[in-house]
């Protein structure tokens, strides 16, 4: 594949975010990335530049739970005149208790999908006629009910999740006559910040953590391999609609399956 313009959101160092787009990097793209603090994202610049010696990305802030920020981005891209052939929608989170955002939305509902949708609807217009969507989705919307209300936690993960899978079949179809692809992905079951961020401070859990992690088994290098699959590979360009692990297409989940029209 010839180089992409490529905006990945959530790519704290230490995230399968920022394992995808040094592996992205070092293919010759050219990258966007974003996290939650222009400091952190420019820390993961760097540390890419220094990996790679060849492009260094260029780093945003990006609070995804908030619609000023996400307006503030795509303001920044349409005016720089960039256009993007992919965007990876990888920015998640996952907080125990309830959590809201200064607009009233349940904060993991407005990160990982609110958020994820406004800003990818913000960024059409500099998407590329015949580019790639990717959405980091969750096998755990197995596990949603677009029903539920007032949920928190881990329910409203699931939930979140669940409403990012069908955000991504009902975008599919809307943007067929663009040949723009919109598929979702689960990336496995890896040590992240994300998991970090939930279990007690510890050194037992610390120590554990760290055994997990050294063994590879739970990587975020390995996290990250569906995502660069979906953003590179030939042999998904005419795919859209799709569901994917471990760089295969599997069933969506009963209660994730799209049965309305385009919006």
């Amino acid at each position: 594949m010839k180089p992409q313009n490529i905006l990945i959101t959530g790519t704290t160092i230490g995230g399968i975010g920022f394992e995808a787009a040094l592996e992205l990097a070092r293919r010759g793209h050219k990258l966007h990335i974003t996290t939650r603090s222009l400091q952190r994202a420019e820390a993961a610049a760097d540390l890419i530049d220094k990996e790679t010696k060849k492009f260094r990305p260029e780093p945003y802030a990006l609070d995804i739970s908030d619609s000023v920020s996400i307006d503030e981005l795509a303001s920044k891209i349409k005016d720089s005149g960039i256009k993007l052939d992919i965007l990876i929608n990888n920015a998640g989170i996952l907080k125990l208790g309830r959590h809201y955002t200064a607009e009233g939305v349940e904060l993991t509902r407005a990160v990982n999908y609110h958020g994820t949708r406004d800003l990818t609807e913000a960024l059409l217009p500099v998407i590329n006629d015949g580019g790639r969507i990717i959405n980091v989705s969750s096998i755990v919307s197995a596990y949603g009910n677009k029903e539920r209300e007032n949920s928190s936690g881990f329910k409203a993960y699931c939930d979140s999740k669940q409403a990012l899978n069908l955000y991504t079949q009902e975008l599919a179809l809307r943007l067929s006559d663009r040949r723009i692809s919109v598929n979702a992905l689960h990336p496995g079951s890896y040590i992240s910040n994300i998991w970090k961020g939930i279990w007690p401070e510890s050194r037992i859990m610390t120590a554990l953590i760290g055994l997990v992690e050294k063994s590879g088994m739970l990587s975020v290098r390995k996290g990250a391999v569906t995502m660069v699959y979906l953003a590179e590979s030939d042999d998904v360009e005419k795919v859209t609609g799709g569901y994917f692990k471990n760089r295969r297409s599997i069933p969506w989940p009963k209660n994730c399956l799209f049965e309305g029209e385009a919006i």
